[in-house]
């Protein structure tokens, strides 16, 4: 689609369908601004449409995992939405990666194994 229309797609009502109704991307919009997030779009004329939808994540990081590790893992994880809400866990009781995890953002801390309660009780952080 062209520019032009791509910058009309969330306007309720538009449309450029014969039998369109215009309210179904506008829709789309609401709910997710109502969510606080946000959505991208974009068009190669003729060709395809991408949308891009980025809502609330809740990230499970285990601060003891292989590779860079947890806390650099947290640390791009922030860097890159500094809204992401990231629940850290380990086996064992790190207190002081625990802190810097926290520090760098972290909004809770499972202690290895947990029970399910304890993970849908940190949901609405």
């Amino acid at each position: 689609m062209s520019q032009k229309t791509l910058n009309r797609i969330y306007e309720p009502f538009f449309t450029t369908k014969e039998k369109g109704t215009g309210i179904g991307l506008s829709i789309v919009y609401s709910i997710i601004k109502d969510h606080g997030e946000f959505i991208e779009s974009d068009s190669d004329l003729g060709k395809e449409t991408t949308f891009r939808i980025y809502l609330p994540d809740l990230v499970l990081l285990d601060i003891g995992m292989p590779g860079i590790g947890g806390i650099k893992s947290l640390q791009e994880l922030m860097s890159v939405n500094s809204k992401v809400k990231v629940v850290i866990m380990s086996e064992y009781s790190e207190k002081r990666s625990i802190e810097e995890a926290r520090t760098l953002g972290a909004e809770a801390f499972l202690q290895k194994p947990y029970h399910v309660t304890e993970l849908l009780n940190t949901r609405d952080l």
